[in-house]
């Protein structure tokens, strides 16, 4: 009966044991677990916070060559940062393993092509990559003056419609006797009507010269109107100067 009670004691006690390891090794497989999970954590976070690094620091690049004023189209853009343009999208590395690619936008919402202005620009998007992780950063662009570049006017007739191929400048200049009713209308349709200069004398026929350099923004329909008025005995500008110029 000794005997018996011996062996039932040892027996609870390696049941005991058994219990008291497996909670040691539950317990150890647990910390393990969370430690390799915080790991996997922090690494993902330094990823991520290295992407939005690349993307900020590529936001700060491209809008740099933006506001230099030297570049006339996103090809121009992006040759000057020693890559290529492609469908509005510029694409490159900061160092190894750090890329990043910047999307254009205008004003409306369309993303730009390659071709278009700089001037056009609204908006960018750049997102930045590293070890697999992808950040992104929306940036709008400020407006930007824009001046005329006087060495490539393009000379046009007046009382004929235009369409602005870039932001620029319409000089217009006359002068004569009994001048009368010359006008700058522009409008988003091709049928400009809205009147933004108006000049004329017709109380003598002493020669006369008016002149003015009207802002016109890329896609604005122009013309400018020399008709006279005949009933009245007044007539156009006998001379008229007309010249647009590409902002540069």
């Amino acid at each position: 009966m000794k005997h018996m009670k011996q062996k039932t004691k040892k027996a609870s006690a390696l049941a005991f044991s058994l219990i008291v390891l497996a909670i040691i090794l539950v317990s150890a497989i647990s910390i393990v677990s969370i430690a390799v999970t915080e790991r996997q954590s922090a690494g993902s976070s330094a990823n991520s916070v290295q992407g939005f690094q690349v993307a900020d620091s590529a936001t700060e690049i491209v809008l740099n060559q933006i506001y230099k004023g030297t570049n006339t189209d996103l090809n121009s853009l992006a040759s000057n940062l020693r890559t290529t343009c492609s469908s509005g999208t510029i694409q490159g590395s900061l160092s190894s393993g750090k890329t990043y690619t910047v999307n254009f936008y205008k004003n409306d919402g369309t993303i730009a092509a390659c071709g278009d202005l700089v001037s056009s620009i609204a908006n960018i998007k750049s997102s930045g990559s590293y070890s697999s992780t992808t950040r992104a950063i929306s940036m709008a662009v400020a407006s930007m003056a824009f001046f005329p570049n006087y060495t490539n006017g393009i000379s046009q007739s007046a009382n004929q419609v235009y369409q602005a191929s870039s932001n620029g400048y319409l000089d217009v200049q006359g002068w004569g006797s009994y001048m009368n009713n010359l006008e700058i209308e522009v409008g988003p349709t091709s049928s400009p009507s809205t009147v933004v200069w108006r000049a004329g004398d017709d109380f003598n026929s002493y020669t006369k010269g008016v002149g003015a350099m009207v802002p016109i923004k890329q896609g604005t329909y122009y013309e400018v109107l020399n008709p006279g008025d005949t009933w009245l005995s007044q007539y156009p500008y006998e001379n008229l100067w007309v010249v647009f110029y590409p902002a540069s």
